[in-house]
């Protein structure tokens, strides 16, 4: 077997160890870790019958911790171990951290040695020269409505004629069942009937009303960005979903009891705004979606998405005693695009 059949084979055994062996909330946790930086390190050892992989992965608190992965290539099967407390019950996130990591290298290394294939430049920027339509009467449109509360955003799903006159008033009810098996319907959103799948497989259920999974928040968002009629609740206002990103940073300012954060939303090139005290809801993970007056925007984030909720609706206050050790132990930690207004605090605290 060459080197690059032994490595096309790897992949295909982890993909089916990720799938059928690593819960899905536990794959949502491992592709947090990867995307915020915690693998530090995977070595690889491997002859023609196995593969030995070793990848040292930062969890909470900065800790980090050695998962292990044994690949029998004749048999097809993965052992894996890691030293965390979570690998008493079962595969952890370092574990799964771990197999997407090695599974990103090989992807890598094939690309790198797969001739590059060009296309027609206009071809692939073909959406920029697309015009927006209006809604052609005679033909059937669907709805959307879109219901928040923190942590839960849920959608309704309906299907309507368009008039002469505007949207008509009988609105039938959809499925994701009938938005998969009818790709028809979505010639806005054609990849909808997958999403709608992937939704229903995770929630196992195909009903009207349904959860979006955060996992899955950024792919149903980008499927829908482009349909007509997004409505908030059971009412007539437009929903917006946005593409261009916004930025949230923290400002540190000082109160009576201590040090404590304003949690700051904005565009480039702006001046950012507080969103503390304001109706506010954040979705997903990667990215973060905020929900604000009715409008869905994705945010460029360092921070964890439960920090953020954390800091919107309860802000912590570090007491004056404690501030030297918040900014030994925490301060460091935060990226300098996630700050806003640091220079002065840093000067202030001098």
């Amino acid at each position: 077997m060459s080197t690059i059949q032994a490595e096309e084979h790897v992949q295909q055994i982890l993909r089916t160890f990720l799938a059928e062996s690593i819960p899905e909330h536990i794959r949502d946790g491992a592709q947090y870790l990867v995307a915020d930086g915690g693998i530090q390190k995977i070595d690889i050892r491997h002859d023609e019958e196995s593969w030995d992989v070793e990848g040292q992965i930062q969890g909470d608190e900065f800790q980090t911790y050695s998962a292990e992965l044994g690949i029998n290539l004749e048999h097809e099967t993965v052992h894996s171990y890691c030293n965390c407390q979570d690998s008493f019950s079962g595969i952890c996130r370092h574990v799964a951290a771990t197999v997407l990591g090695i599974m990103a290298r090989l992807s890598v290394q094939k690309e790198a040695e797969t001739p590059l294939v060009k296309s027609e430049w206009k071809h692939s920027f073909r959406y920029f020269f697309s015009t927006a339509l209006e809604p052609e009467p005679g033909l059937h449109y669907l709805i959307y409505r879109f219901y928040t509360e923190p942590g839960r955003l849920q959608v309704e799903f309906f299907r309507a004629r368009q008039n002469k006159s505007g949207l008509s008033t009988v609105q039938n009810p959809v499925t994701l069942e009938q938005l998969a098996r009818n790709p028809e319907w979505c010639e806005i959103s054609p990849d909808l009937p997958r999403v709608a799948e992937q939704i229903g497989q995770h929630l196992d259920y195909y009903g009207h009303r349904v959860d979006i999974p955060f996992g899955l928040m950024n792919w149903f968002f980008w499927a829908i960005k482009n349909e007509y009629y997004l409505f908030w609740e059971e009412s007539e206002q437009p929903v917006r979903i946005e593409s261009t990103p916004m930025r949230l940073q923290l400002r540190p300012r000082f109160i009576d009891d201590g040090l404590t954060f304003d949690v700051m939303l904005g565009r480039a090139g702006k001046v950012p705004f507080s969103i503390l005290n304001q109706k506010i809801n954040f979705y997903g993970q990667l990215p973060l979606w905020v929900c604000l007056k009715h409008s869905f925007y994705p945010v460029q984030t360092g921070l964890r998405p439960n920090l953020v909720q954390e800091l919107v609706t309860a802000p912590p206050i570090i007491p004056h005693a404690d501030i030297s050790e918040f900014l030994d132990r925490v301060w460091t930690q935060i990226p300098a695009s996630d700050l806003h207004g640091q220079e002065e605090f840093l000067e202030r605290m001098q």
